[in-house]
């Protein structure tokens, strides 16, 4: 899961990932042989019961952000690697302008038409809900607005079946899951870490958060993992178990 990218004269920071870091990313898994699959595939395969090629991974990003354009999706087309990027739908051509959105604020957002070139380059389109609210806190008139509201809105204008969803700030609850039941989404995503097996529920599908600040290490910890911090909080309980022998 990947937010903002940075160009020259940004800093990384938990939210913005710079191009040249991105890149070290995509160069990763392209090394490592690691199948990259389109988001609606990979829920495909699951639903249906087919296996998943080994160690496959998903590349997705939230809030729809312009430098996907300019920065992002250049380099997945050049490694030929799908993406998917979910998009706030009355905020397109904008500027993100949601409470919790922090560094972020401030910071444009894709339009109409950078949304369409992305779709020729194998970057798929999501929805993000119409205004980036916390689904849980609102009623259920509300909930529905913003996820089917959403939905309909980017179909329409971008001509095309928008099949999957991201919850904002991964806040889920079971009202917001069954509104994107109900909506028709195939698949959504949330933001709890881990890997996906094919017990997982599709509208609820775990995520791997890419800091833009992070080490690679802590990246391929996550790729392999599904959570760096699940490796390293075993190696200090393994270390606590050593030590304990020892004394």
């Amino acid at each position: 899961m990947y937010h903002a990218f940075g160009r020259q004269d940004d800093l990384a920071s938990r939210f913005v990932v710079p191009a040249e870091r991105f890149e070290r990313h995509l160069r990763r898994l392209a090394r490592q042989g690691r199948p990259v699959l389109p988001l609606e595939e990979f829920a495909a395969d699951l639903r249906q019961g087919r296996l998943v090629p080994a160690g496959a991974v998903v590349i997705t990003i939230d809030d729809g952000y312009a430098d996907i354009r300019e920065v992002a999706a250049p380099l997945v087309h050049r490694y030929g690697f799908p993406a998917t990027v979910f998009a706030v739908s009355d905020r397109i051509g904008g500027a993100a302008d949601w409470d919790g959105a922090g560094e972020l604020t401030g910071r444009r957002l894709l339009d109409w038409e950078g949304l369409q070139t992305l779709r020729g380059i194998r970057v798929a389109v999501g929805a993000h809900t119409r205004t980036h609210p916390r689904l849980p806190e609102l009623d259920d008139r509300a909930v529905a607005d913003e996820v089917q509201g959403s939905r309909t809105v980017l179909s329409e204008r971008l001509d095309a079946p928008i099949d999957a969803f991201s919850y904002p700030y991964g806040r889920v609850s079971g009202d917001a899951v069954a509104a994107v039941a109900r909506a028709g989404f195939a698949c959504a995503c949330g933001i709890e870490r881990g890997l996906n097996y094919p017990g997982t529920p599709l509208l609820e599908l775990r995520r791997v958060p890419v800091d833009g600040d992070a080490s690679m290490f802590r990246f391929a910890l996550g790729v392999r993992f599904g959570d760096p911090d699940l490796f390293v909080r075993a190696l200090g309980h393994l270390r606590m178990i050593v030590f304990g022998r020892r004394a």
